[in-house]
């Protein structure tokens, strides 16, 4: 009889973590099975049997004792259960496998995780914490063999938490939070109440002035965003697009994780073409924040008959008109080959610059050669029209009062023209004396 009530007992306790139509008794739960013993077996014979043994003094096959259990021809070993748990009774003699009902405690803050076979804190898992409803919760189990299922969405619930995000660049705002919740209806957000979304550059802004989520600059800025970094490390958590690395999860993020900005320097070339649209050289990789000039060397795009004025943009940028001297332009917001593109993970860049001369006429009155104004000698001229370069001392000639040069002067009228200068008609000339 007391065998009979410890059972029911024990039975009404277990209601309520195993529905009573599952289990209808632990027996049946943990599928024991008690041995059959007869002495016919003979010592051996008993010996062999799982869940008996040969009790000498007795001269006996019996069934071991409660609360142990025999596998084959071993010895008897003692039923086990997790780590802080307790066996359910002792009533069942004869165990043929480590099948005794345990039980054991987990504390509201706690759930049950068969992995480890351990009542665990909810806050074991980052971003969870116990809900507020829970209670003191008893759970059963059959041995080494057989452990309930996890309770761990009934007893633990996902918080938001911050994830402080800082710009890594000085003259740039204050960090910003990136709230962060675990679980299938979380996800990255600005407020701590949502909306969720599965990337965190879908509603969070980056630190300003003028910056983007995605590689390029924006307005004036003069750095590319590769995205946020662990503090002191260069592991990734945000791309410079907003989302996460194929190596990154949600769980990688914890509370108060503080994690930096990477920035790279942007960079574009520039190319010099002369006249005919020939590329003469090029500047690869000018620094977007770098205060460098167009080039002043300029020799090989000298033209003789005109002087080099100044750079013009002829593909990808907005100023016409750039001097020499003055501080290389920045690229165009969209100059048709690459500025949204204009940084890459290599520091190749995407966008390349055009720039080309632009000249003055030589003006009248001189000869231009090697971007220098020469005057032409006393009393000769030039004139300037569409036509005519004046590229040469040759393209100067006499105006005014002049003497046509016939014949040769004798004694002391003798004069000697070293440079006889032609009209433009080709006749040479001087002035009168």
């Amino acid at each position: 009889m007391k065998k009979i009530l410890f059972i029911t007992t024990f039975l009404y306790s277990y209601i309520g973590i195993i529905y009573a139509d599952e289990l209808p008794n632990m027996i049946t739960y943990c599928g024991i099975e008690s041995a059959i013993c007869e002495d016919s077996y003979g010592k051996a014979g008993c010996n062999a049997t799982s869940g008996c043994y040969w009790y000498d003094l007795g001269n006996t096959c019996v069934k071991v004792s409660p609360s142990y259990y025999k596998k084959n021809g071993g010895s008897q070993t003692r039923c086990s259960g997790p780590s802080y748990s307790w066996l359910t009774d002792d009533i069942y003699a004869g165990m043929t496998d480590n099948l005794c009902p345990w039980k054991t405690t987990c504390q509201p803050s706690q759930y049950w995780n068969p992995g480890s076979t351990s009542c665990e804190a909810c806050t074991s898992r980052t971003g969870y914490v116990a809900r507020a409803g829970n209670t003191t919760k008893l759970i059963y189990g059959c041995g080494g063999k057989k452990y309930p299922a996890s309770d761990f969405d009934d007893r633990c619930e996902a918080m938001a938490y911050v994830v402080k995000l800082h710009p890594g660049r000085e003259g740039f705002t204050d960090p910003i939070n990136l709230y962060v919740k675990q679980g299938t209806s979380g996800g990255f957000s600005s407020s701590e109440n949502g909306p969720w979304t599965s990337q965190p550059g879908l509603n969070v802004t980056l630190p300003g002035p003028n910056l983007e989520w995605w590689n390029k600059p924006n307005g004036d800025t003069e750095y590319g965003f590769l995205g946020y970094a662990a503090q002191d490390s260069t592991e990734k958590y945000i791309t410079g697009n907003g989302n996460l690395p194929p190596d990154t999860s949600i769980a990688d993020f914890r509370p108060n994780m503080e994690l930096t900005g990477a920035w790279q320097d942007v960079y574009y070339n520039v190319a010099y073409v002369n006249e005919r649209g020939e590329q003469i050289y090029i500047d690869e990789k000018r620094n977007m924040a770098s205060t460098e000039t167009v080039r002043t060397g300029i020799s090989d795009f000298f033209v003789d008959g005109k002087i080099f004025s100044h750079w013009t943009c002829i593909e990808g940028c907005e100023e016409s008109e750039i001097q020499l001297g003055t501080l290389l332009p920045k690229p165009a917001e969209d100059n048709g080959n690459g500025y949204n593109y204009i940084y890459t993970e290599g520091n190749s860049p995407n966008a390349t610059m055009k720039l080309g001369p632009v000249y003055t006429s030589c003006p009248a009155g001189y000869y231009c050669v090697n971007n220098e104004q020469n005057p032409c000698p006393g009393g000769t001229t030039t004139i300037t029209t569409s036509t005519t370069t004046n590229s040469s001392i040759t393209n100067c000639f006499m105006s005014g009062n002049v003497t046509y040069l016939k014949d040769n002067f004798t004694g002391d009228n003798k004069k000697v023209i070293q440079d006889l200068i032609p009209d433009a008609n080709g006749v040479r000339m001087y002035y009168k004396q």
